[in-house]
């Protein structure tokens, strides 16, 4: 419609059932940009139930693909994922994401596609380390100094209290987090990502060249090209006191 590069290329046109409900099954179309629509298929006509919904939130992530006759049954995408990795002195040009499950889940707002981490990637996880129950008073900086390696699985579970704003810093990259708008920031995009029960669970696959980031639910997907250089995860306080409930940190090893 105009140029509003609505469903414009590289289709991808599949059956899921409903979470919960396997009785019930709905067509998917999606395209390059992520963006997708759900309905009926009757063999001839697709007819759109939800149109022009956001499948992604990041930057360069783009003609995502997924496979036939995934032996389990599962429907598993990996993108073309256009990160800087001359940056990183590599002897190849750009990437592809982790491979990540996509299922249909009813929502407040209606059905919606959800992305989540294969499993197979568990097999990735090396030296393991959790953290509960850790306070990070106003206006000050917690560092985990024992968390040190290039590549990483983080699941942050944080209670913001009465906080504004959270800062969390990964390999120098700053993820911030505006609890009054509900909004996610990273590299100059902003995304909204919702509290749930006053808490906010995110699940984060760091690389050298970029961050993918997950919610709990798997409604929220963020790709991130930025190079990743410093050592170290930090979580900072604004002007109020934020609790970090439970964070586990995984090295991985490479895929």
């Amino acid at each position: 419609k105009g140029d509003d590069h609505y469903l414009f290329e590289y289709p991808e046109f599949f059956e899921l059932p409903v979470e919960g409900n396997p009785d019930v099954k709905k067509w998917v179309l999606t395209t390059a940009n992520s963006e997708y629509a759900i309905g009926k298929f009757d063999g001839d006509v697709f007819t759109d139930e939800e149109e022009r919904l956001n499948g992604q939130f990041g930057n360069d992530f783009y003609l995502q693909q997924t496979y036939s006759n995934e032996p389990n049954g599962r429907r598993v995408e990996i993108g073309w994922w256009r990160t800087h990795t001359q940056e990183i002195g590599a002897n190849f040009n750009q990437s592809m994401s982790i491979p990540m499950e996509l299922k249909l889940v009813e929502t407040e707002e209606g059905l919606r596609l959800t992305r989540t981490p294969v499993d197979e990637l568990k097999q990735l996880r090396g030296k393991k380390q959790t953290f509960n129950n850790i306070a990070v008073p106003q206006s000050s900086t917690h560092k985990f100094k024992e968390v040190n390696a290039e590549l990483l699985e983080l699941q942050v579970a944080l209670r913001p209290n009465n906080a504004k704003n959270i800062d969390l810093e990964i390999r120098g990259v700053n993820v911030n987090y505006n609890v009054e708008k509900e909004e996610l920031t990273l590299d100059g995009i902003t995304a909204p990502l919702i509290l749930v029960n006053n808490q906010l669970d995110i699940h984060i696959y760091v690389d050298r060249i970029g961050l993918e980031i997950f919610n709990k639910s798997g409604t929220f997907f963020m790709a991130i090209n930025i190079k990743t250089e410093e050592e170290g995860v930090k979580i900072s306080a604004g002007e109020v006191d934020i609790k970090v409930v439970r964070m586990e940190v995984s090295n991985l090893k490479s895929a």
